[in-house]
């Protein structure tokens, strides 16, 4: 293994004690059945001597596995700016300790491939960017946030005022009945703007299986909210179909105001 990581990175320097230690430290995690193949030992040496803050490594780490990053990420569909921002702390979480602490790199164990690891690490960081770019946004009808409420519509206007405040108590009461793992799901994807292929890219799932996932729950809220609707506030067949097309027409606008507020999220 030695031998294999100082071909790889010919300018890092690692003791084979302190590459040793590394190893048995983060054996349990890492190995599989108590083996461990030759390519991730590699990746685990040069983490080990990130650690120590050893120069080569950094820049090796850079340019290996943090450059090709920002490509990935912008497939992605996140613009630059996040991009950027994100890869910049990225490598402050990865090289700068905290009070008390260490740089996130070492808690690499080699569970999956380094590229692997920090990719969901840098995703991670970028949806955390995005949500903080979010306005904030004050509870209030739903229905408010429908282009055209200003607009003199008669049945928009009549929907609003009649069924606003009962849409939104059967949207909230829905949402709560969703799995924690649902709610997150349409809370990255319509209030954090992640898109698909970074959520499967979070979850380890193909992107086919998140598209799944997300409208599945999608489908489950608004499902719940009719029944919502139907039962608690007994709406006519007609009246509730008005309604329910309404608010289908501006789904996205719907869960955004919903979970950017909800306290039940």
């Amino acid at each position: 293994m030695m031998a294999a990581a100082r071909a790889a990175w010919p300018e890092v320097i690692v003791s084979p004690e302190a590459f040793a230690s590394y190893l048995v430290s983060r054996a349990p995690n890492g190995w599989h059945d108590g083996r461990l193949d030759q390519g991730r030992a590699t990746e685990l040496y040069l983490a080990c001597a990130c650690t120590s803050g050893d120069p080569a490594a950094v820049r090796a780490l850079e340019q290996a596995f943090i450059a090709p990053l920002r490509a990935k990420l912008l497939r992605r569909g996140m613009s630059e700016d996040v991009v950027d921002e994100a890869l910049q702390r990225l490598r402050e979480k990865l090289f700068v300790a905290p009070q008390q602490g260490h740089g996130k790199i070492t808690e690499f164990a080699g569970e999956s491939t380094l590229a692997a690891w920090l990719r969901v690490v840098s995703t991670r960081i970028a949806i955390d960017i995005l949500r903080a770019r979010k306005p904030e946004t004050s509870e209030g009808d739903v229905l408010e946030q429908v282009p055209g409420a200003a607009s003199d519509d008669p049945e928009l206007c009549h929907l609003k005022s009649r069924y606003g405040a009962e849409f939104r108590t059967a949207l909230q009461r829905a949402a709560r009945a969703l799995t924690p793992s649902e709610r997150n799901l349409l809370r990255q994807h319509y209030v954090d703007g992640v898109t698909m292929e970074a959520l499967a890219t979070l979850h380890g799932v193909h992107r086919v299986t998140m598209v799944r996932r997300v409208v599945a729950a999608r489908d489950k809220l608004g499902a719940s909210t009719r029944r919502e609707l139907l039962q608690q506030f007994q709406l006519g067949a007609g009246e509730l179909d008005s309604v329910v097309r309404l608010v289908q027409s501006r789904l996205g606008i719907s869960l955004r105001t919903l979970f950017s507020s909800n306290p039940g999220r």
